[in-house]
C-alpha cells in the first residue's frame, strides 16, 4: 500500500470509529460481556477474547499500569454492595 493510500485508510478508519462511537469503552464492554457461541471451540473463544482485549488496549494506547488500575477498579465496583454502589 502506498503512503497516500495508507493515510487515506487511517483517516477513513478514524472517521468510521468516531461516527459509530467505537472507543476503548466499547471494547472493554465487549470483553466483559462476551459469551461463547454454540459452535465455537475453546481455541476460537480464546482468540476472540484476546482480539477484543488487544483492540481495547491498542485503541486506548494504555499502559500496563492503566489496564491494571481499570481492571481492579472494575472488579472493586462489581463486588460492592448495591447500597454502597449508589454512593460511589
Amino acid at each position: 500500500m502506498n503512503p497516500d493510500s495508507m493515510m487515506n485508510y487511517i483517516l477513513l478508519k478514524q472517521a468510521v470509529l468516531r461516527k459509530y462511537e467505537i472507543n476503548a469503552e466499547t471494547y472493554r464492554q465487549q470483553f466483559r460481556s462476551l459469551e461463547t457461541d454454540i459452535d465455537e471451540t475453546l481455541q476460537e473463544l480464546y482468540v476472540r477474547l484476546k482480539d477484543i482485549f488487544c483492540k481495547w488496549v491498542v485503541f486506548d494506547k494504555s499502559t500496563k499500569e492503566y489496564i491494571m488500575e481499570a481492571m481492579v477498579l472494575e472488579q472493586f465496583l462489581r463486588v460492592l454492595l448495591p447500597e454502597v454502589k449508589t454512593s460511589v
